[in-house]
């Protein structure tokens, strides 16, 4: 009898510490995904507090990264201690697409600069977990394949990537893989 009353006082003891654990981080989580609504698997969501970004600063660098799972979606966990949780900006770090400070302000590039922050939406995680949602533009077209002939007759396979936007007063190049 006593064994067992000591098995459910250390289950509950366990318990106790793993929900006071739970209570010390705070969560961002969301999802990304194109303007279609397909989720975008591995794009990066970067976090920083407002405290961290520095006024002379050309860029500003996330404190935090990760990536997006296949289903678009992804967790951050922010340790509550940090002073500033207060005030906290999310942003995505594509390469392929056009990234947003949350909410739907755009940044070319894949770090945004200071001034971009001015119109963005400061998160408080000081209190309550937060969930966002950024629906990202792509930079460039869906990949076109096409057989080249060379000049000696063998036909090669290539990969053509053309930006998602460019008229006939905007030049671009076609990149070949």
């Amino acid at each position: 009898m006593q064994r067992m009353f000591c098995f459910f006082i250390s289950v509950f003891l366990l318990s106790m510490v793993l929900f006071a654990a739970d209570k010390r981080f705070a969560r961002i989580s969301g999802k990304v995904v194109d303007a279609q609504g397909n989720p975008l698997k591995g794009v990066p969501v970067g976090v920083v507090r407002f405290s961290k970004i520095r006024k002379d600063a050309k860029t500003v660098e996330a404190e935090l990264v990760v990536k997006t799972e296949a289903d678009g979606s992804f967790a951050i966990r922010v340790d509550r201690r940090y002073e500033g949780l207060d005030a906290v900006y999310v942003f995505t770090l594509s390469r392929s697409h056009k990234n947003q400070i949350y909410e739907k302000v755009e940044f070319k590039g894949t770090s945004p600069d200071v001034d971009s922050f001015g119109n963005a939406k400061r998160l408080d995680l000081s209190k309550n977990d937060v969930e966002v949602k950024f629906v990202l533009n792509a930079l460039m077209r869906p990949k076109q394949s096409f057989m080249v002939e060379m000049r000696d007759g063998i036909k090669l396979a290539t990969d053509v990537y053309l930006p998602a936007s460019g008229g006939e007063k905007e030049k671009y190049p076609a990149l070949l893989v």
